[in-house]
């Protein structure tokens, strides 16, 4: 399997925000197992908003996502573009597209500058957004993304994303290894880390580009820690794998079960695939059958 990053044209995925609401109390919701639930939930979502940022920028320009063509021998063809299509009008788009015989890359920088852009979805950003694209025959436009220290808000976002493309199957589905990582510092010093090893399979829409006919199932683990000294891992339940839709901004069925450093452990259930928008967080009875806890987490936008 060839390493890539994140396919272009399965990179669909819209951006949804999350706030927390109608918990049952008889656990302490500031417990730090809930606490690091919801941390855990802020990374997926502070991820998946910037992959939202990414692929707006990917469809505006799409006519520059086009196979290359390619001539053994031939001259380096470098082309850079000062993009005047742009959602806001504070943020500067830099295109570069390099073709060298039988390889091309593009470098897509969104720049929001260090003054401050205040965005149409009202959040103010400083810093960038680096893509870089790679052409694979196999796979079509490639990329790696650096999150280089983004402040949204004056929150410090910092991480990569990346993922290694193959097709498995008899049917040859889609299918990405990917990476994350993501790094949250506040400004009294405290921090919050989060990263991701999962695989993502389009098990429907392989042979379109429509992106409501486009359905990914995600398996795989992820971890994070803190400033605090707390650490949890996750693993996705391989008999109930999480289920994202292209056209909607969050997964939408599954479940992860988190082993926390204290040794509770607490359950993320994304639903049943009917749409509810609603993440609930789980956390058992103890011995004596008492104590269960039941927060239910909305999702917010698509």
């Amino acid at each position: 399997m060839k390493t890539i990053k994140i396919l272009f044209v399965a990179l669909i995925l819209g951006a949804g925000i999350f706030t927390f609401c109608n918990t049952k109390k008889s656990w302490s919701a500031s417990a730090p197992e809930i606490q690091a639930a919801r941390d855990a939930i802020q990374m997926e979502n502070t991820v998946a908003e910037i992959k939202g940022i990414i692929t707006y920028y990917q469809r505006l320009y799409a006519d520059i996502f086009v196979a290359p063509t390619f001539k053994v021998g031939g001259a380096e063809n470098l082309t850079r573009i000062i993009g005047t299509k742009r959602k806001d009008s504070c943020v500067n788009i830099i295109i570069e597209k390099m073709t060298i015989d039988d390889s091309a890359t593009i470098k897509l920088t969104i720049d929001y500058g260090a003054f401050g852009c205040i965005c149409s979805d009202g959040k103010t950003r400083k810093g960038s957004i680096v893509n870089l694209y790679s052409w694979m025959k196999a796979g079509g436009w490639s990329k790696e993304s650096t999150i280089d220290n983004l402040i949204v808000n004056g929150e410090i976002q910092a991480g990569t994303i990346s993922s290694s493309f193959g097709l498995v199957g008899a049917s040859k589905h889609r299918n990405w290894i990917e990476k994350t990582t993501m790094r949250i510092p506040a400004k009294d010093g405290s921090w919050k880390e989060w990263s991701s090893n999962r695989n993502r399979e389009m098990i429907k829409g392989n042979d379109t580009k429509d992106i409501n006919k486009i359905v990914f199932k995600v398996t795989g683990t992820s971890k994070g820690s803190n400033s605090s000294g707390f650490s949890y891992s996750s693993q996705i339940k391989e008999d109930n794998p999480l289920i994202k839709p292209a056209n909607f901004g969050t997964f939408t069925k599954g479940t992860m079960v988190m082993t926390n450093s204290n040794g509770k452990i607490v359950t993320l259930d994304y639903g049943d695939g009917t749409y509810k928008k609603v993440v609930t967080i789980k956390t058992p009875s103890d011995k004596n059958g008492k104590g269960a806890t039941t927060t239910n987490v909305k999702l917010m936008g698509i």
